[in-house]
């Protein structure tokens, strides 16, 4: 019996051996396992170190980018509302009636307090941006970018600037107008068929005070000097209503002639009338082409003429550090790698 339990014992001992060894086998595998991991770790936390420079400017290359291409999106955007505004210009003043005055006088300012409003937000998106890169430190080798960009951004909004008060005078010029005085009519044909002399003392009596009170308002503004000719032309086309207005009050006033070969007092005021529109045909075509100027979009694409020059070298600048850029050595990795390396990198 003893016996028995002497080989048991010898034979328990020899299978503890065996398994010892197999374990000591198993942690140096695992040892060597984790030391492998370590390394390798170690290695890709000091190379993703290394390349933390390389991402921050490649991250702020292409923020700026697509920073310019905003702007440069809002600026056409702009301009292509200046287009469509510039086209119904030209559509009320072909109709040259009384009765187009007003729809045209609510819509050119309807156009152009949109277009000022669309200024005022662009300008004050500018000024967001600019201040927000202004306190970003540049990557190593980007501060003349910085200083490029920032550069771009002051002279877009000094060019919005421009456009803006130039486009406040001339709603100034119309509020001062008013709807009567859009076009330049010197009558509305319709009370010359009644054949009425009051009829149409009354009508000159009225606009002529209208007329008298519009030039008063019109000669408190200051034009720019771009809009010096439109301002003289629409006070021009003012001084000559008036006129005309007073030559015809005057003829309609006396009575007409018992002579029945002569001209009746309407006739007579008629003709003083047409005189005045040969005149008034000369005023209408400026005027046409100074209101046409607000929104004429070859004449804005030229304001911006330097600025997209200018944005197409800060643009190609971009692209060529882009491009010299060394490779990223962790991109290439497989993206377990890739992923624990992020880890890493975030943790620190």
């Amino acid at each position: 019996m003893q016996v028995h339990s002497y080989r048991h014992y010898l034979d328990s001992l020899d299978n503890k051996t065996d398994t010892g060894l197999l374990g000591k086998i198993l942690l140096i595998v695992g040892i060597v396992i984790l030391v492998v991991v370590g390394v390798t770790s170690s290695l890709l936390y000091y190379e993703s170190k290394k390349e933390t420079p390389i991402r921050r400017q490649a991250a702020y290359i292409q923020n700026t980018n697509n920073t310019l291409i905003s702007i440069n999106q809002s600026v056409d955007e702009i301009l292509t509302s200046f287009q469509v505004a510039g086209a119904k210009i030209q559509i009320v003043d072909d109709l040259k009636e009384s009765s187009a005055a007003a729809s045209g006088f609510f819509t050119s300012l309807d156009d152009l307090e949109r277009s000022l409003s669309k200024l005022e937000l662009m300008n004050k998106n500018l000024e967001n941006t600019k201040l927000s890169f202004m306190d970003i430190d540049p990557p190593q080798d980007l501060e003349n970018t910085k200083d490029g960009v920032i550069t771009f951004i002051v002279d877009t909004q000094l060019n919005l600037e421009d456009i803006y008060t130039e486009q406040n005078f001339v709603k100034d010029v119309l509020y001062a107008s008013g709807p009567s005085f859009y076009l330049p009519i010197l009558t509305d044909e319709t009370i010359w068929k009644q054949n009425n002399k009051d009829a149409i003392i009354n009508y000159y009596s009225n606009v002529k005070l209208q007329a008298d009170e519009t030039l008063k308002s019109l000669s408190k503004l200051t034009p720019p000097e771009v809009y010096k000719s439109y301002f003289d032309t629409q006070t021009a086309y003012l001084i000559l209503f008036v006129n005309v207005s007073d030559k015809i009050i005057n003829i309609l006033a006396q009575k007409d002639s018992l002579n029945p070969d002569e001209a009746t007092q309407i006739e007579k005021a008629y003709q003083q009338l047409i005189h005045a529109k040969g005149d008034n045909e000369k005023i209408s075509e400026t005027l046409l082409l100074e209101k046409k100027k607000i929104f004429d979009l070859a004449r804005n694409q030229q304001k911006f003429a330097r600025i997209k020059a200018q944005q197409n070298l800060l643009l190609s600048d971009l692209e060529q550090k882009y491009v010299a850029l060394p490779p990223l050595k962790i991109d290439n990795l497989p993206l377990p790698l890739q992923i624990k390396t992020f880890l890493l990198i975030d943790k620190d």
